[in-house]
């Protein structure tokens, strides 16, 4: 029975850690976006060591260099040697007549001789697409939709809040389509909203492994489905926290306790 009891002690000990651990990783993850977790880069191996890079894009130029965007940042490879240009997260490198245009989490970056130097642009904000045409195009944040004429960067159009993902920039006659994570949207030259589509007919599907994900990041609901996640998830913690004080706290005091006793005896020697 001893045996039993201490079994169960420590097993309960190990799971208190695992629920811990659980319901602080999911707090982090439901608030992600707001936290901007994906922008802190932890270190997960000594110094001195090297790691691969998580490579996104990339673009070669005319004297046989090459510039590519990273996770780590945007590395450029001159005379067979890789060095970091920009150290910021990259997305997308594109390469124009006269210039090179880098897009990274912290915003637009051009060079005007072929890489060696950088500077940024006032296209601010995380680039998630590119399109360029002997240096005229556009660009598009998380945010808003940017012109490119020559060097000169200017915002045409403000995203709402909770804009999709833009994965893609066709620049067309008069128009600009933004191929996004929720469809098809066009913009005219001025930025005014023309079109928005295509819908498509009959119930919408979703993999079931996102809507799992989704299920457990708690954003299937809406935002009040949030504040139940949260509120779970501390209710635990303090559950957990809770019992091993309850635990230990009186085994504690029972110690202390029998110290003190023994401490006031008299010296029997």
């Amino acid at each position: 029975m001893r045996t039993l009891r201490w079994l169960h002690i420590w097993a309960g000990l190990a799971a208190s850690l695992m629920i811990v651990v659980i319901s602080v990783t999911g707090i982090l993850l439901v608030h992600r976006k707001e936290l901007q977790l994906s922008q802190i880069m932890i270190p997960m191996q000594q110094s001195g060591k090297t790691s691969d890079i998580d490579a996104w894009s990339g673009a070669s130029l005319s004297d046989g260099s090459l510039i590519v965007a990273a996770r780590q940042g945007v590395f450029v490879r001159e005379a067979g040697e890789w060095r970091l240009a920009i150290p910021e997260q990259g997305r997308i490198v594109v390469r124009g007549d006269h210039r090179i245009w880098a897009g990274t989490r912290g915003g637009l970056y051009v060079s005007e001789d072929q890489g060696v130097n950088w500077y940024k642009t006032d296209a601010i904000g995380d680039i998630r697409a590119l399109s360029l045409e002997r240096d005229i195009g556009y660009a598009a944040s998380t945010t808003a939709l940017f012109r490119i004429r020559g060097s000169k960067v200017s915002e045409i159009s403000r995203f709402p809040r909770g804009f999709a993902e833009v994965r893609q920039i066709i620049a067309g006659v008069g128009r600009i389509t933004l191929v996004t994570k929720s469809g098809i949207v066009e913009f005219g030259e001025s930025g005014e909203l023309l079109n928005v589509g295509p819908r498509v007919a009959g119930p919408s599907k979703v993999e079931l492994q996102k809507l799992i994900a989704d299920l457990h990041a708690g954003t299937l609901f809406g935002s009040w489905y949030l504040v139940v996640v949260d509120a779970t998830a501390v209710s635990l913690v303090l559950l957990t926290l809770s019992g091993l004080g309850i635990y230990a706290i009186p085994r504690w005091r029972k110690r202390e306790l029998k110290r003190k006793c023994q401490a006031s005896l008299p010296d029997n020697a």
